[in-house]
C-alpha cells in the first residue's frame, strides 16, 4: 500500500496541470452523479404522488363478467365499516372500451364513467378541466384534450359512442 501511495504521489506532483484537470473531472464528475441521483429521486416521488394521487388504491372487481351488479350495496358496507381515518372517499367507475365517432373520425378508447361529486376528490376532475364543465346529467360528457382535438369537436357538440354490446349513445361534450 505504501509503494502504490509513493507512485500516485510521485505521479500527481511531477505535473501539475494534469493533477489541477484530474481533480477538476473527478469533482465535476461527482457533482454530477449527485445531482442526477437528485433529480432522479424527486422525479420519482412526484410520479408517485401524480399516480397514486389520480386513481384509486382500492378497486373492487367482479372475476365473472366484469360487472359489479350491486355496486350501490358494496359502497354502502364498506362505508360501514370501522376503518382508518384516512379513507378519503368512496366513489363508482365504471371503465368500457368503445369506438367515439365524430363527423368522419372514428377512434377506439376506454370510457371511463364516473360518479359526480362524489369522484371529484379521487380524480379531481374539477380542477383539472381547462374549458367547460362537469357533466350534471345524463347525455353529457367530457373529454381529454388531445381526444378533442383528435376527434375536432367543441363545446356543445355532440358525439356519439359505439359499446362492445352495439350500443349506441350520443353525448354533449360540456368539458375539456
Amino acid at each position: 500500500m505504501r509503494l502504490a501511495f509513493s507512485i500516485a504521489m510521485r505521479f500527481l506532483s511531477s505535473s501539475k496541470t494534469q493533477t489541477l484537470l484530474i481533480v477538476m473531472g473527478i469533482a465535476i464528475g461527482v457533482s454530477v452523479q449527485v445531482f442526477i441521483g437528485s433529480l432522479i429521486q424527486g422525479l420519482q416521488k412526484d410520479l408517485v404522488d401524480t399516480t397514486i394521487g389520480s386513481s384509486s388504491q382500492i378497486t373492487v372487481s367482479s372475476s365473472e363478467n366484469n360487472r359489479v351488479e350491486d355496486w350501490q350495496g358494496i359502497i354502502s358496507e364498506i362505508a360501514s365499516l370501522d376503518l382508518p381515518t384516512d379513507l378519503t372517499a368512496l366513489s363508482a367507475s365504471a371503465d368500457v372500451p368503445v369506438f367515439i365517432s365524430s363527423g368522419d373520425r372514428t377512434l377506439s378508447v376506454l370510457l371511463r364513467g364516473l360518479q359526480f361529486p362524489e369522484s371529484h376528490v379521487i380524480y379531481k376532475t374539477d380542477s383539472r378541466l381547462i374549458d367547460g364543465s362537469l357533466p350534471e346529467g345524463d347525455g353529457e360528457i367530457i373529454i381529454g384534450k388531445g381526444l378533442k382535438d383528435e376527434l375536432d369537436v367543441n363545446l356543445g357538440e355532440e358525439i356519439t359512442i359505439f359499446t362492445p354490446d352495439r350500443a349506441v349513445e350520443i353525448l354533449k361534450v360540456v368539458g375539456v
